[in-house]
């Protein structure tokens, strides 16, 4: 039963939500224009890291010119995806979360709890980060509803579409040089 469920975990992780990031990035049909394929339509490049059987997996996400680092965990019926924003200076969450308020009361509305932590990149350790984390509590058949996992795809990429282009507009850089 509990290898049942890890596999279950891989492919959301690995299959069907990696695909669904590809909208990040996507350009809509003018109203009244002919319908357009997603293939067509999509733009958002996607590289994702995973160990098999583990609860997370790592993205890097290409969009609107920028490059975001992203991980996403999901333990059963537990959702945390978190946001990789490299700063530099001054720059740390407490400077950093004001200018992400618009955001941040969207993904809030949304049923979305946020956080805000300062870290250091793992392997390097003088490379200075934000991490922006949003988690939710999923219901108990997540897994095994095609409709609860289409609704929380469909809510990530609809908070990191967000994500990136509040970050464009307030000028904030997501690339990690």
């Amino acid at each position: 039963m509990i290898e049942h469920i890890r596999k279950q975990i891989d492919h959301f992780l690995t299959g069907s939500m990696a695909a669904a990031l590809r909208a990040v990035e996507c350009r809509t049909p003018a109203p009244g224009s002919a319908p357009i394929a997603e293939k067509e339509a999509v733009g958002c490049e996607v590289l994702v890291g995973h160990v098999l059987g583990s609860p997370d997996a790592r993205y890097l996400l290409r969009a609107f010119g920028e490059t975001l680092q992203m991980q996403i965990q999901l333990n059963v019926y537990r959702l945390v995806v978190v946001y990789v924003v490299p700063v530099h200076g001054a720059l740390d969450c407490s400077a950093l979360q004001p200018r992400f308020v618009r955001w941040e009361t969207g993904a809030n509305h949304a049923g979305w709890r946020i956080g805000w932590r300062d870290t250091v990149d793992a392997d390097k350790t003088s490379e200075r980060r934000v991490e922006v984390y949003g988690y939710a509590m999923l219901p108990e058949a997540f897994l095994e509803s095609d409709q609860h996992r289409l609704y929380w795809m469909n809510d990530i990429v609809q908070m990191t579409r967000a994500f990136f282009l509040e970050a464009r507009r307030i000028d904030v850089r997501l690339s990690i040089p």
